[in-house]
């Protein structure tokens, strides 16, 4: 038996809901089955424009590949989490511009996307130039 010091009580969150990119992982994927409904066709759709507007900002060299994702049926969309009206945005800068500048750029394009949406950016890394070339 677990002594009750060490016991989690239901009404409190896990760690993991505080976890850095548990922003979409915390529900996990999809369950099989259950059939597509109107609101994941939804966010599928709002999950790719987000992508694809993201991927479109000069200073993004990709979108990140870690945890934030939005998790579809036989499919991740990396480096975009999708939760209602919130958007969570993972990504790669290049190197150069100043980052303050790349997080605004990012956040311009998702607005763009819809703008009634609340947005987190998130710049995970910086994709440097090649050695012995000069930035």
């Amino acid at each position: 038996m677990t002594p009750p010091s060490r016991q989690r009580r239901k009404d409190r969150p896990s760690p993991a809901a505080d976890a850095p990119g548990a922003f979409q992982d915390a529900a996990g994927p999809p369950q099989r089955g259950s059939g597509a409904s109107q609101g994941e066709d939804q966010v599928e759709r709002l999950a790719d424009a987000v992508a694809a507007a993201v991927r479109g900002c000069s200073a993004v060299a990709r979108l990140a590949a870690g945890p934030v994702a939005t998790y579809l049926p036989g499919r991740l969309v990396r480096g975009v989490a999708v939760r209602g009206d919130d958007v969570r945005v993972a990504v790669v800068a290049r190197y150069g511009p100043p980052l303050p500048q790349v997080a605004a750029d990012v956040h311009a394009a998702v607005r763009r996307v819809d703008p009634g949406l609340r947005v987190q950016v998130m710049i995970e890394d910086i994709d440097l130039p090649a050695s012995g070339t000069r930035p």
